[in-house]
């Protein structure tokens, strides 16, 4: 049903994961402008998934039911939190502030507590809030 949304998680797996935190891992300080210009790179490539991400989410809005609409908007707050911190990590890089790495610890916390979730309880909650039509209104949307 969701399976676009599901999908979108690699996306944002590999941008925390294989580019942001190997810079934590792989920290250069002979050359610490070209990790953090390559942080702040990374930084913005994750705001944009994100917003991609949610921005399927937000397509439900309003189209099925005010159930789906209340589990969309639920999840728009992680949205914002995970915006807040990532935008917490620009300034990092802007500043050139090697203490960012440590927040990295706080936003992994939440993206993997967020991605669990949708993988499992976002999906019930769907199934539980919708009946067999709308799960394939919600398909046709996500397409």
């Amino acid at each position: 049903m969701i399976q676009k949304i599901l999908d979108n998680h690699k996306i944002l797996k590999d941008i925390y994961y294989e580019k942001m935190d190997k810079l934590r891992e792989t920290f250069d300080f002979d050359n610490q402008d070209v990790t953090f210009n390559k942080l702040l790179e990374y930084s913005n490539e994750l705001e944009k998934e994100i917003n991609n991400h949610f921005a399927l989410q937000n397509r439900l809005t309003n189209q099925i039911n005010k159930e789906v609409d209340r589990i969309v908007l639920e999840n728009m707050l992680v949205r914002k939190i995970m915006l807040h911190m990532n935008t917490k990590i620009k300034q990092g890089a802007i500043d050139k502030d090697v203490n960012i790495f440590a927040f990295f610890d706080e936003f992994e916390e939440i993206l993997r507590a967020y991605l669990k979730k949708e993988e499992k309880l976002f999906i019930q909650e769907l199934e539980i809030a919708t009946n067999e039509a709308e799960r394939k209104k919600i398909k046709e949307i996500l397409i």
